[in-house]
């Protein structure tokens, strides 16, 4: 995530990076991917993500950790998380503008990962 903040693109930019790395556990072993999407109607752009952790029990240990610690952004430049339950060593989410919202692509792409 230390090269994401470095990034240019404005929703990456309101992602709290050293709270994602903490709470996400991204020390080196993890791999993330990062899509911003901007839908087709009115609706604000939005990220979607994709953690891939080295065994199930490190997704596991990362969603209990976002769980613990999902609440509301601290300021109003920061944008909010969803996270849904891993499937196998896997773990997706989102950061969106406003509280509570999880696009349907998220459970789109949540149905699609393998168990």
């Amino acid at each position: 995530m230390t090269i994401l903040a470095k990034t240019t693109h404005p929703l990456i930019q309101r992602v709290a990076t050293k709270t994602v790395n903490q709470t996400l556990g991204l020390s080196g072993d993890a791999i993330i991917t990062i899509e911003a999407v901007a839908p087709a109607d009115k609706e604000p752009a939005y990220l979607i993500w994709l953690a891939e952790y080295p065994t199930p029990n490190a997704a596991k240990a990362a969603y209990d950790r976002c769980k613990a610690t999902t609440r509301p952004a601290s300021s109003s430049r920061e944008l909010h998380p969803t996270v849904l339950e891993p499937k196998g060593s896997r773990l997706a989410g989102v950061w969106t503008e406003q509280p509570g919202t999880a696009p349907p692509l998220l459970k789109t792409l949540h149905d699609a990962l393998p168990k």
